[in-house]
């Protein structure tokens, strides 16, 4: 692709992350009516119109390696939205009930991901040897001569939203991890310089891309996996087993609260997961012994999963939970809206 397309592309995006939260939303809710329109269309007839053999859809070539590399795909594009539901559910009314948020989000993920999961394979069955792209735009041609090119076309305003919401997410994290060093005013400036380091580097990121981009890709997103697995396993664990959903929110925000500036419980369980993976992992770049012992298999994800878990909650059990539990009541007691009571004592 050439360059001033990386540059459009990461500059609309730069500029609606900046404009922030509402925007992206009022934004993507019109990108969502036309990526109906278009891909909907496009899924029943591809279904339809293009041909696919019985032999395509047997499971004689099965193998475990393989599998388990999409199954770890699958799971990191899902996880990979744990940090953005982070960022955006701060904007909820406190009386949001957690089972509603939790439909809405993972309906969303499961609902977007095993479509497009399933249209993509069987793209690729249809058109095989040939790139994504190349088949998509193929099986639209077959359908309607010349449809392909602007089926691409109506699909590049969804990669500029994506873009933006990887960018805005982002940003927030680096203010939020630099607040946790030195405290900062989220002021507007602020935003803007952070939004466009994160796009800056995405820009040059692009610009060095190899053609071996694709298959480094994928062991990014096997990296992504591998460090998002521990950490969400700390969540589950901490929300479910630990503090069973009882938080003084307000703690939260102050400087040396009941929660600490560091969490090393969280830290310490999510290191165990993460050199527990270490044995079991499959990438590119490296494959671990246990791994090569097993024929390429990578069982990192269900390794560090239980490993974080095992980890946080024995050390879970040194948390003085009935003081966390006073605070927590005083604050709702006061506004109503300082502390969150979600699930049982």
């Amino acid at each position: 692709m050439n360059p001033l397309w990386y540059f459009m592309i990461s500059a609309l995006a730069l500029v609606l992350a900046v404009f922030g939260y509402h925007w992206i939303h009022k934004t993507q809710k019109w990108l969502t009516l036309l990526f109906l329109l278009t891909f909907g269309l496009f899924t029943v007839a591809a279904v339809l119109v293009v041909p696919l053999n019985s032999e395509q859809f047997s499971l004689a070539g099965f193998a475990w390696a393989p599998f388990l590399v999409q199954f770890g795909a699958s799971a990191a594009y899902a996880l990979g939205w744990a940090p953005y539901v982070s960022d955006y559910s701060r904007y909820l009314p406190p009386e949001t009930k957690p089972g509603k948020a939790l439909a809405y989000t993972y309906g969303g993920v499961f609902v977007g991901a095993v479509w497009l999961m399933a249209l993509g394979a069987f793209i690729a069955a249809a058109f095989q040897g040939t790139a994504p792209l190349e088949g998509v735009r193929d099986a639209a041609d077959q359908i309607v001569p010349g449809a392909g090119y602007w089926l691409l076309i109506a699909a590049l305003p969804g990669l500029v939203s994506v873009i933006t919401v990887n960018i805005y997410a982002a940003a927030m994290e680096l203010i939020t991890a630099a607040d946790s060093i030195k405290p900062i005013k989220p002021t507007r400036t602020v935003r803007i310089i952070s939004c466009t380091i994160i796009a800056g580097a995405a820009f040059i990121g692009s610009l060095l891309s190899t053609g071996e981009f694709l298959a480094n890709f994928g062991s990014f997103l096997v990296i992504l996996l591998y460090v998002l697995v521990p950490w969400t396993s700390v969540n589950l664990v901490d929300y479910y087993l630990v503090r069973r959903g009882r938080y003084a929110i307000s703690e939260i925000f102050k400087p040396n609260s009941i929660y600490g500036n560091w969490g090393w419980r969280g830290m310490t369980a999510y290191a165990v997961g993460i050199i527990a993976m270490a044995p079991f992992a499959v990438t590119a770049w490296y494959v671990g012994p246990i791994a090569q012992a097993l024929g390429g298999a990578d069982l990192a994800l269900f390794v560090g999963l239980a490993a974080s878990a095992i980890a946080y909650l024995i050390l879970g059990r040194t948390i003085d939970l009935d003081e966390e539990r006073r605070i927590a009541d005083e604050g709702r007691e006061t506004s109503g809206q300082e502390a969150i009571h979600f699930g049982s004592r």
